[in-house]
This record gives structure tokens, C-alpha cells and sequence, in this order.
């Protein structure tokens, strides 16, 4: 018993020696109201630090149907058109990665809106890690 032990222990070690960059994420599951345009789904933080290698992003729409979410990183007065925004598309039932390396992202808010105004609840889902 004491072998099995010693052998998990030292593929413990083992593993935490060879992981060189541990990062947590965070998953967001949430919907726009029907009606609604979009959501902010990250407020602004100027207190917070920007990351040395940036922040990683999956954007998703996990439901079947004939919309596109667009997630922006800007400013909370116009997170999608301005010159600094940061602007993804994802069709329905799609994932799209990023990459942000922006020194003030924490500045910025995280919005999600669909391409056109729905009748219906839209899920959508952002992973940050």
C-alpha cells in the first residue's frame, strides 16, 4: 500500500514540476432577455491589474438558429463601436478563442449582443481564463 502511495505522490510532483503556467477560468452561462439587445456581462475594473500574457476567451452560442452573438471589449459607453473595441462574432452553435493583450482591458466592460433583436431568450457562454 505504501508503494501506491509513494507512486501517486510522485506523479504529483512529477506533474506540478512539468506545469509551468496553472491558470484558473471562469465560466459565464447567461442569456439576453427576449427583447433586449445585449448584456453587459463584465463591468469595468480600473482597480484590477492586466495580466502579462493577456486573457484567454471563448466566446459561445451554444443554441441552434439563425443569429450571431458579437462579444465586444470597449468602453461602457460604446463597447462595440469604438475605435479601441475589441469585436467577436460567432454564429449559433459556434466557439470562437481569444487572445486580449490590452493594458487596459480592466478599464473596458465585456459586452454580448445578438445581430438582431430576438423574441425569444439567447444563451450565450464566456469562458475567461
Amino acid at each position: 500500500m505504501k508503494q501506491k502511495s509513494l507512486a501517486v505522490a510522485a506523479a504529483l510532483v512529477l506533474g506540478m514540476l512539468t506545469t509551468q503556467d496553472v491558470r484558473a477560468a471562469i465560466t459565464h452561462k447567461r442569456v439576453i432577455p427576449a427583447g433586449q439587445a445585449g448584456v453587459v456581462v463584465i463591468q469595468a475594473n480600473p482597480a484590477a491589474s492586466a495580466s502579462a500574457g493577456g486573457l484567454h476567451f471563448k466566446f459561445a452560442a451554444p443554441e441552434p438558429g439563425s443569429y450571431t452573438l458579437v462579444f465586444c471589449i470597449g468602453p461602457a459607453s460604446n463597447p462595440c463601436g469604438d475605435a479601441s473595441s475589441y469585436v467577436v462574432k460567432v454564429p449559433a452553435t459556434e466557439e470562437r478563442l481569444a487572445i486580449v493583450r490590452d493594458d487596459a482591458l480592466f478599464q473596458k466592460v465585456l459586452f454580448v449582443a445578438t445581430s438582431d433583436l430576438r423574441t425569444v431568450e439567447t444563451q450565450f457562454e464566456v469562458t475567461v481564463e
